[in-house]
């Protein structure tokens, strides 16, 4: 790879002898790259020199010493009580052999410091003491640490040797009959774990399939689901524990849990675990564990920046990965997995398979949140929830909304978002800029042009309906403040009781679009010239509608000199009276058309009128009957209660 570390760079790093941020960087990378970090191991170790870990500008590998750090001791060699069988797995940091404890004559699996790491006393102190943070640990679902120990120059601890299949197994076998019908979309990037006890097939002992079949052969999803949520609730349990005693593994993953003959999920390796508070022996200052099972906070910070948490996360992915059968996410090198744990967002468990209930969906997303103050806070919290779901009970985790899940997005692409919203925000400034242009120039020539041909065809109606309009974007202008004049007139308006909606509309239209003119008492109303419907209304009383004129002055005399007009209504409360007759208020009333003359009453007094119409046909017929010589048909009220005598019916031309 180009990014690694080359010769001059290599020594460098070991020597510290460069400027901190290159340092800096030079650690970020050996998070991410294990031959780099392999080879820092080696070469701080005193396996390898820098001359061979390096050539040509890159990285080099030492096939002799890689041989030495994966062989570790033949079998047959003894280690104090303990007699080597055979070799079960190896990693980073040890390898693992079946022994035989000869003093009590029993299997064991035993952790041994590969050879050249003994000359570096840093690595021996560390190796020990993650033997005795582990031998601390008591619990069903955590591997038992029996006895730490060295012989010559090996290190080694035994623990309890655990029959049965690493989870990463059974993973891939539910895998291979779940690809009979579906074929996944990528091939899964298999990682190993550090301490492997699976037994070689031709030594093993006979195992029971058990541990095969728990996780498979379920009759329905719900079932599966219930298996897995019991596990997975039992090594959170686990994980509580170690953490109450400040030990973090920080390697969890399939391939370091275990499926026992008994139904349990065992947690393994703690040989990377370490004491929280003693954070400060490192090797490299790189990270530990495996990229596809880490948190965000793991890859892109120091390991002493690290908590608790980072467990959580890692037991949430596994559980996601038991119910899909799917990575969290999929690619073919670890800078991909690492840049999509950081970046993105995961496909919801019920994206992937519908059937996984909500509720266990819900506790999984919660607890591979990216940011750890969204997580679960300490493992029992997880476990908690699992049982809760297991016991049909609500859970306490909440599933996240589209607010939540853009939240999340801003906080993960900081930059992005910002850069996104300063152009939304020049967008908006220059739209708003143009509209406001646009606006006024709108209202300052098409609108009064078009006022001034209203008013010339005396629809001032219209020419109010169109100066309000322009008044919200030139409300104090001198154009529209001159139209005012010439279209309107100054009203107060008053009703009985205050408080009421009044409206007013066109009462030559035979649409009923009613304009709002306020809640009263209003004064200074701008009411057009012309005769209109009002409305008034309030709640618990009866709506009134009634017609009322706004003369237009003679030519003689200049609108603005006019003084404002007076108009008061009074309302009803529901029930007064019946719901069929309608009131007619007192006004003045002109009788042009009643006689040959002009006669006007100066206050008509209030009355109802009958909302019933007739016909000249059935009021001939009416008053040939006897008509109003009969009580039923006009009846009287007092003059206390404001109403005259009204009659039942109303005329209408035949």
């Amino acid at each position: 790879m180009s990014d690694c570390l080359s010769r001059p760079e290599m020594t460098a790093f070991v020597n510290e002898n460069a400027p901190v941020d290159r340092l800096a960087a030079w650690r970020r990378h050996l998070r991410t790259c294990d031959q780099c970090a392999a080879t820092v191991v080696r070469v701080r170790a005193g396996i390898e020199s820098t001359r061979s870990a390096a050539g040509d500008g890159d990285t080099r590998t030492n096939t002799k010493a890689d041989d030495r750090l994966v062989s570790g001791l033949e079998p047959n060699v003894r280690l104090g009580d303990f007699l080597l069988e055979q070799r079960l797995g190896a990693g980073g940091m040890g390898v693992v052999y079946q022994a035989r404890q000869v003093s009590l004559n029993r299997l064991v699996a035993l952790k041994i410091l590969p050879v050249g790491f003994a000359v570096d006393a840093s690595a021996v102190e560390r190796f020990r003491r993650e033997a005795r943070a582990a031998a601390k640990l008591r619990h069903r679902n955590i591997v038992t640490i029996y006895a730490e120990g060295a012989e010559s120059t090996v290190c080694y601890y035994a623990m309890e040797m655990i029959e049965g299949h690493n989870l990463d197994y059974v993973i891939k076998n539910l895998q291979a009959a779940k690809s009979s019908e579906v074929q996944p979309e990528e091939q899964l990037v298999a990682e190993r774990s550090d301490v492997e006890h699976d037994f070689p097939a031709d030594d093993a002992p006979e195992r029971s399939e058990e541990t095969c079949c728990l996780l498979d052969g379920h009759a329905s999803k719900r079932e599966y689901s219930d298996v897995v949520a019991r596990l997975i609730s039992e090594v959170a349990d686990a994980l509580e524990y170690a953490h109450s005693k400040g030990i973090i593994h920080r390697d969890i993953k399939p391939s370091n849990l275990m499926l026992t003959r008994d139904g349990r999920l065992v947690l393994l390796d703690f040989g990377v675990a370490r004491i929280a508070e003693e954070q400060a022996m490192t090797i490299t200052g790189s990270f530990v564990g495996t990229p596809m099972y880490m948190s965000p906070e793991q890859i892109e910070s120091d390991s002493k920046e690290t908590d608790h948490r980072s467990d959580i996360y890692s037991l949430g992915v596994t559980l996601y990965e038991l119910l899909t059968l799917t990575p969290l996410f999929n690619g073919n090198s670890r800078e991909k997995i690492t840049r999509q744990i950081i970046n993105e967002e995961p496909k919801r468990p019920r994206q992937i398979d519908r059937h996984i209930p909500i509720d266990l969906e819900t506790i999984c997303c919660k607890a591979i949140e990216k940011e750890p103050n969204r997580r679960y806070q300490n493992a029992g919290e997880f476990a908690g929830d699992l049982r809760r779901y297991l016991e049909r009970r609500p859970i306490r985790a909440r599933r996240v909304g589209p607010a939540g899940r853009a939240a999340k997005f801003v906080l993960r692409h900081k930059i992005r978002t910002a850069l996104v919203a300063g152009i939304i925000l020049v967008s908006g400034i220059a739209g708003s800029i143009a509209w406001k242009h646009y606006t006024t120039r709108w209202a300052q020539q098409d609108a009064m042009a078009q006022i001034d041909q209203h008013i010339a065809m005396n629809d001032y109606f219209s020419a109010f309906m169109l100066a309000r309009k322009a008044e919200r974007y030139i409300p104090n202008d001198p154009l529209l403040v001159d139209r005012w004049k010439r279209i309107t007139r100054e009203h107060s308006i008053t009703t009985t009781p205050a408080g009421a909606k009044i409206f007013i509309g066109e009462y030559s239209s035979d649409s009923k679009a009613w304009e709002y003119i306020g809640r009263s008492p209003i004064e200074h109303a701008r009411i057009p010239f012309g005769t209109h419907v009002w409305k008034v209304e309030k709640t618990g009383f009866i709506s009134q509608e009634v017609i009322r004129s706004n003369d237009l002055p003679p030519p003689s005399v200049d609108p603005a000199t006019l003084s404002a007009m007076t108009m008061e209504f009074v309302l009803h409360e529901n029930g007064s009276f019946a719901s069929d007759m309608a009131f007619i208020p007192a006004a003045e009333l002109k009788q042009d058309y009643l006689w040959h003359g002009t006669r006007t009453i100066p206050s008509t007094p209030a009355f109802l009128m009958d909302k019933y119409e007739v016909t000249n046909r059935q009021f001939k017929a009416f008053v040939d009957s006897g008509g109003y010589g009969k009580s039923e048909y006009c009846c009287y009220t007092s003059k206390s209660d404001g109403l005259h005598s009204y009659c039942r019916l109303s005329i209408v031309d035949c």
